[in-house]
C-alpha cells in the first residue's frame, strides 16, 4: 500500500516539475509515470527480498513449474492476443493516425474500444463476489469426498449439488452481463455526448459492437477459468486459441468490408470462444467423475523439459559465480593495494617542475596598423530589389506528418439564433427538404477546441 501511494505521489511531483521546466506535456507525462512505476517495483522488490530470506535452494528452480503447468502459459498469452490483437490490427488500417515516427494508433476505434471494455467490469467483480463465493464450498466438498474416501451416494449428490450452484451462477452473470451492455448501450451514447473525448457517429457505432463483443468475451472468460477450476487445461489452451486466432483472422477481414463494420472482428472472435467455452464446459462436468478418476495417472510424476534443464543450468551458474566472486574480490583488493603503492613511489621520487607559461601572445594588444583600418560602410539597397528567401533553419523542428486534434463539441444552443437543434435533426433534413418546408436550415451551437 505504501509503495502505491508514494508511486501516485511521486508521479504527480514529478509531472509537475517536469511541466513547469517546460517539457512538452506529452513527454512530460510519460517519464512522469515511468519514474513513478519504476519507484514502485524498486519498493515492491526490496519489499519481497526482506519478506523472503535467502534460501538454500536455486534461484532459477522455479523454471521447472513451467514444465509442468505449460499450458497455463499459453492460455493465458492466447487470452491476451484476443484482447488486444484487433487494437493492433487497427494501428495499421486504414484508421492508423501517425503521431510521431512509429507512435501510431487508431483513436477512432481505441477510444470506443477502452469504454466499452469498461463495462465487463460487473462480470469481473461478480465472479470474485458471487461465483467463487457460492461455488467453491461446493467445489471443495465434492473434491474432498474422492480424498477423504466418501461413499458413492454421497460423491454423487455433492456432483449434483456443485453443478446446479454452477448452473445457476453462470445464468446469473450472463444475466448481469446483459443488463450491463444493454444499459451501456442505450445510455451509453446519451452520456458520452457531455463527455469530451470527440465521439462522432462512427465512434458510436463502434461502442455498441464492442460492447455486445467484450459482454459475450466476459461470460467466456468465466467458464475459461471454471475449466481451470477443473484441471481441464487442454479445453482451456483449445477456447483460449480458438479466442486469439479467431479474433485476429476476423478483424483482418473486415478490413476488406465498409469502415463501419470493423468491430465485429473482435464480436465473431469472441462468439466463437463462447461457444467453444460452453461446449467444452458442459462436456466435461458431465463425465467429470471419468476425468477424476480415469484420466489421471496412477503414479504421480514430474514433469521435467526444457526450463527444468534451463533451471537447474542457471542456478549452478549462479553458484559458482558466487563462489567465485569472494577471490574476485580479494583480488581487487590486492590490485588496488599494488596500484596505489607504485603511484605513492612515482610522487615521492620525482620532481615535477611546471613549465612557465608565455602569455605575451595571449594579451598581446591589437598594432596600430590594424586600429587604423578604415571601416566601409555597405551600400544601401532598395528593399523592393532585394531576393528574400526562406530560412531553412526556421522549419528544421517542423514535422509535415504531425497531427493536430481538435475536439468539436455540438450541443443545443438558443431560439433567438435559431441553434436550438440537436446534430441528429440537421442531419435528418438535406437542403431540398427545407425549400418544400419554407423554413431556414437548422443550425446548432458549435465549440472548436484545439490540442
Amino acid at each position: 500500500m505504501l509503495s502505491f501511494t508514494a508511486a501516485i505521489v511521486i508521479t504527480f511531483i514529478s509531472g509537475w516539475v517536469l511541466l513547469m521546466l517546460g517539457i512538452p506535456h506529452v513527454e512530460a507525462l510519460l517519464i512522469a509515470v515511468a519514474v513513478g512505476y519504476g519507484v514502485m517495483l524498486l519498493w515492491d522488490v526490496i519489499l519481497l527480498y526482506q519478506y523472503f530470506p535467502q534460501g538454500e535452494k536455486g534461484a532459477f528452480l522455479f523454471l521447472r513449474w513451467v514444465d509442468q503447468f505449460l499450458p497455463l502459459a499459453f492460455t493465458g498469452f492466447f487470452i491476451n492476443i484476443g484482447l488486444f490483437a484487433h487494437l493492433v490490427i487497427m494501428w495499421v488500417g486504414p484508421l492508423q493516425v501517425q503521431v510521431q515516427g512509429l507512435f501510431v494508433g487508431a483513436p477512432y476505434h481505441d477510444v470506443p474500444a477502452l469504454v466499452a471494455f469498461l463495462t465487463i467490469l460487473v462480470t469481473t467483480v461478480n465472479f470474485v463476489v458471487s461465483v467463487e463465493v457460492n461455488f467453491y464450498p461446493k467445489y471443495k466438498n465434492y473434491y474432498s469426498l474422492f480424498n477423504d474416501k466418501g461413499a458413492v451416494g454421497d460423491i454423487t449428490q455433492a456432483g449434483e449439488e456443485m453443478l446446479k450452484v454452477l448452473n445457476v451462477e453462470l445464468k446469473y452473470t450472463a444475466l448481469k452481463q446483459l443488463l450491463a451492455t444493454a444499459l451501456a448501450i442505450s445510455l451509453g451514447g446519451l452520456l458520452l455526448e457531455y463527455v469530451p473525448l470527440g465521439f462522432n457517429d462512427l465512434m458510436e457505432g463502434y461502442f455498441r459492437t464492442l460492447c455486445v463483443g467484450y459482454g459475450i468475451y466476459a461470460v467466456a472468460n468465466t467458464m475459461l477459468l471454471l475449466l481451470l477450476y477443473f484441471t481441464d487445461y487442454k479445453g482451456a489452451l483449445a477456447a483460449s486459441g480458438c479466442f486469439a486466432g479467431g479474433t485476429v483472422l476476423f478483424t483482418v477481414i473486415s478490413l476488406f468490408f465498409p469502415r463501419v463494420y470493423y468491430g465485429f472482428g473482435f464480436l465473431t472472435g469472441s462468439a466463437v470462444f463462447f461457444l467453444i467455452a460452453a461446449f467444452r464446459l458442459d462436456y466435461y462436468t458431465k463425465r467429470l467423475p471419468y476425468y477424476i478418476l480415469s484420466v489421471q495417472p496412477v503414479v504421480a510424476r514430474e514433469k521435467r523439459g526444457k526450463f527444468s534443464r534451463l533451471g537447474f543450468f542457471l542456478s549452478k551458474k549462479l553458484e559458482r559465480s558466487q563462489n567465485s566472486e569472494k577471490y574476485r574480490k580479494l583480488a581487487c583488493i590486492l590490485a588496488g593495494s599494488m596500484t596505489m603503492s607504485l603511484f605513492a613511489g612515482c610522487i615521492g621520487n620525482g620532481d615535477v617542475v611546471p613549465e612557465e607559461k608565455n602569455e605575451s601572445t595571449d594579451t598581446e594588444e591589437p598594432t596600430a596598423s590594424e586600429t587604423s583600418q578604415e571601416i566601409k560602410k555597405a551600400e544601401s539597397r532598395d528593399i523592393d530589389q532585394v531576393h528574400l528567401r526562406d530560412k531553412d533553419s526556421l522549419y528544421e523542428n517542423d514535422d509535415d506528418t504531425s497531427v493536430v486534434t481538435m475536439y468539436l463539441i455540438v450541443s443545443k444552443g438558443n431560439s433567438s439564433e435559431n441553434t436550438d437543434h440537436t446534430w441528429e435533426e440537421i442531419n435528418s433534413y438535406s437542403v431540398y427538404d427545407y425549400e418544400e418546408m419554407g423554413v431556414d436550415r437548422y443550425q446548432a451551437a458549435a465549440l472548436l477546441q484545439i490540442g
